[in-house]
């Protein structure tokens, strides 16, 4: 201590050797944790692992690595992966080891413990469950397969916390035909196994699926289903969404078949025989087919490590330090036009560069040959872009710009995008129509009008599809007054009706008889509630659409009703219309707090006590997808 505070360093040889050994080890330990730590710091997870040996945690991790990282399930039973659990501990018998036998039943037991979990939560859950569909066949195999998911809202039981829950529920392969009816009952399948469907109740809502007819097929056997097992209504016409992902993909599909002729070079033999001097193969009056030509390029110059090294050279030389792959369009895969044009143009001067010194670097982009024969060699210089080309792939660019933003409004199955439908729909189609009215687009006119109109043909069943509707009032931003701006309201109809539109609509009055009648209809269930399976209410028990007009016909016809009648019927009319306050209350508040992105669930979780019977209706509606893409 004397030492220390005199600050006199403290020579090794003056501690017992034993002391000295042992402290050196402990600095060394922490110094070596302390430099392990520093340099794995960020670079590897942290996992918590097993403080001793067990062969259900080996069992348990190797099944882990096969299931998540894609591997084959004879991984198990490979020799050295084997000896490399050895490894780690040499003592290690055969029966410590799972084989890939165990590793698959114990993923099956997994999946088995999953499903109940899942079938628990479904069945507990205060509101209804909504699913999206798709069918697939496998491009190896040929082997069709049919996934769903199910979305539907937890609720806390402690703090009453809301939370989405999004579930895959199924992906099972299909046998026989691909008929809307025999969809419809493995869908039915599915439902029954985690516990949507049940014997005598259905907690189905809607339906989310892609616009293929057979599909359509499937929700009237679902319709079918429920009225011949008397599960309660379910109508096919309004629980089937349309996947506004594949709406919006049918309209980019229309106006591309006015700017290229993509679709008749699907094939790979018409992929690397495509001709751009070919008449057939020309649009807009003769001009080249630039959209086409770019994927021919994109193709072709990303086709050998060679074309690739050379072309990544001339992005460098073009000031982008670190180059970029052009992706493929493909009709399948939705966004892919815009994102191979705004590469395309991103990477325009080292794409002229590339075209202009490839003949004499590669030799000719395509050889046709007939029966062993050289037909005809194209060369690169076939695809050079010039200014008025590289002006018809930006205007492509820009037209598909607008549908790709409303493509990503619908992509999530995290955040509420059913909400979305409405606004979206209409700012495309507002877009285009600008695009319309725009001289630099003259010549896309009836390439944009297709859209518009493929837009147009699933817009004008919105208004048959009540829950679009319901989504957006339930949306504390937007409620009943975008519908009365964006569509129109009593002054609209009569300017409407004075032009000569004598079917012309109040959107705004009929959007709130339905969130009306949609209140009136849940406060009659809600709990606690006194229903006609209750208590039978009288003959001459005004009912919700009654007028004063019609009570004063009954007392007519029954006589003079006392004052104990009289008031009975008042407490029942205060009743049925007891939720017409909270809705007042509702649409008139304006939360300054809200906006567009604020978190819906969030905010109806700590707003449901406040609206109890719009956030009943909320828990059913608000998990409804606006697109098939959880599925996909």
């Amino acid at each position: 201590m004397r030492c220390a505070a005199e600050k006199i360093p403290v020579h090794h040889w003056s501690i017992p050797r034993d002391v000295w050994r042992a402290m050196e080890k402990e600095k060394e330990e922490k110094g070596g944790k302390a430099k392990k730590n520093a340099s794995l710091d960020g670079v590897f997870e942290v996992m918590k692992g097993p403080q001793a040996f067990s062969r259900q945690e080996v069992l348990k991790n190797v099944a882990k690595l096969i299931a998540c990282d894609d591997q084959a399930l004879a991984l198990a039973d490979k020799a050295l992966f084997r000896n490399c659990l050895v490894s780690m501990r040499p003592k290690s018998t055969s029966k410590d080891l799972p084989s890939t036998y165990d590793v698959g039943v114990f993923l099956h037991n997994e999946f088995i413990e999953h499903l109940k979990i899942v079938r628990e939560s479904i069945t507990t859950a205060p509101g209804l469950i909504v699913t999206t569909d798709d069918t697939w066949t496998c491009e190896v195999t040929k082997e069709p397969f049919m996934g769903m998911t199910g979305h539907w809202i937890d609720v806390d039981q402690r703090t009453g916390a809301w939370t989405l829950r999004s579930e895959v529920l199924g992906f099972k392969t299909l046998s026989g035909a691909h008929s809307g009816e025999n969809l419809g009952r493995y869908f039915i399948g599915l439902c029954e196994r985690v516990g949507i469907i049940q014997p005598n109740l259905s907690k189905l809502f809607t339906i989310t699926l892609d616009n293929a007819s057979n599909n359509t097929g499937l929700c009237e056997t679902v319709e079918r289903f429920h009225q011949k097992r008397n599960l309660g209504p379910w109508k096919a016409s309004e629980n089937q969404l349309p996947c506004l992902e594949h709406v919006v993909q049918l309209a980019i599909v229309d106006v591309m078949g006015h700017i290229t002729k993509l679709a008749a070079i699907e094939t790979t033999t018409a992929i690397w025989e495509y001709d751009p001097d070919l008449s057939d193969n020309r649009i807009l009056n003769g001009s080249l087919d630039a959209v086409a030509a770019i994927r021919t390029l994109a193709i072709k110059m990303q086709a050998s490590g060679q074309r690739i090294e050379y072309f990544d050279k001339l992005q460098i030389q073009c000031g982008i330090s670190t180059p970029l792959k052009i992706p493929l369009h493909n009709n399948t895969r939705w966004g892919t036009a815009y994102m191979m044009m705004e590469r395309a143009v991103k990477l325009r001067a080292a794409i002229n560069l590339f075209v202009a010194s490839a003949d004499e670097l590669f030799g000719h982009i395509t050889t046709i040959r007939r029966e062993g024969k050289i037909v005809k060699n194209i060369p690169w210089s076939a695809f050079k872009l010039g200014e008025a080309d590289w002006n018809r792939v930006t205007d492509a660019k820009d037209i598909l710009a607008d549908s790709n933003r409303c493509l990503h409004y619908f992509s999530s199955d995290k955040r509420l995008t059913l909400w979305r439908a409405l606004p979206a729909i209409e700012e495309l189609q507002t877009a285009w129509e600008e695009k319309q009215k725009d001289p630099r687009f003259d010549i896309y006119q009836d390439a944009i009008q297709d859209g518009l109109d493929k837009l147009q043909k699933y817009y004008s069943k919105f208004d048959e599809k009540p829950n679009y509707v319901l989504a957006l009032v339930l949306h504390p931003y937007y409620k009943l007054e975008y519908i009365r701006m964006a569509w129109g309201g009593a002054k609209e109809q009569q300017e409407e009706i004075k032009a000569g539109n004598k079917n012309a609509r109040n959107w705004h009055a009929e959007a709130q008889d339905l969130v009306e009648a949609t209140m009136a209809r849940y406060w009659r269930t809600r709990p606690g509630a006194t229903t006609s399976t209750d208590t039978p209410v009288p003959t001459n028990t005004p009912s919700p659409t009654d007028t004063p007009l019609a009570s004063d016909r009954r007392q007519a016809q029954h006589g003079h009703l006392s004052d104990f009648d009289r008031w009975r019927e008042t407490l029942i009319a205060e009743d049925e219309t007891g939720w017409e306050e909270e809705l007042r209350s509702y649409l008139k508040t304006v939360p300054k707090e809200v906006t567009k992105d604020t978190d819906i669930i969030e905010w109806w979780s700590k707003n449901q006590h406040k609206y109890p019977t719009l956030a009943r209706i909320a828990l059913d509606i608000l998990p409804c997808q606006a697109s098939s893409v959880p599925c996909e």
